[in-house]
């Protein structure tokens, strides 16, 4: 299952709690069906209120399997698997801190539940963008992306600078499998630092 956004949604940790914001529309799409074409909103009374029969219809709403495919989405996450993100999400940002600590070329570490970022700094580099210390380093971050990919392990390096990986693991992920990913990225930036 790979609905790390919509699983954010279902969560207690989500954006709108974390910030204490309540939206008057909340937009899903994407993972509400694991894949499958659906998109769909939450809204609050008064905006629900202000529709008309037929507003919100489209040509293609409604499809059958996409909305079968968002049932079965909604019956996984009340399974166990939103609770299982944010314990594991919890253990990988305090993981990614520890490298942190660990790694000069790690400049910062950042993330919600499951979706983690770590930047990748030229600690010995000139400073950054508008005088700010130290540099992105884009090429760390495509090595280490590559070292980890030889390795078998997926993650994503992206961000204005290119010089972030991205964890983005399926919100099923277990501990064994998120610690392999952990002890992949430690041995990678062992590998890269000067």
């Amino acid at each position: 299952m790979s609905t790390s956004r919509y699983g954010l949604l279902a969560s207690q940790t989500h954006s709108t709690r974390q910030c204490h914001v309540v939206p008057d529309i909340l937009p899903q799409a994407k993972g509400i069906a694991n894949g499958m074409p659906l998109g769909a909103f939450t809204a609050s009374a008064e905006v629900a209120d202000a529709f008309e029969a037929g507003d919100h219809l489209s040509t293609f709403g409604g499809n059958p399997v996409a909305c079968a495919a968002a049932l079965a989405t909604i019956d996984e996450l009340t399974s166990g698997v939103v609770e299982n993100a944010r314990e594991q999400g919890t253990w990988l940002s305090a993981q990614l801190d520890d490298l942190a600590a660990a790694f000069d070329t790690v400049g910062d570490t950042r993330g919600l539940g499951l979706m983690q970022g770590v930047e990748l700094v030229d600690p010995d580099g000139d400073t950054g963008p508008m005088g700010v210390a130290p540099a992105p380093d884009p090429d760390a971050a495509k090595q280490v992306g590559t070292i980890l990919r030889d390795d078998g392990i997926i993650v994503g390096v992206g961000g204005y600078h290119k010089n972030v990986i991205r964890f983005q693991p399926p919100l099923t992920i277990s501990r064994e499998q998120l610690s392999t990913a952990v002890n992949g990225l430690r041995n990678a930036l062992a590998e890269v630092e000067p």
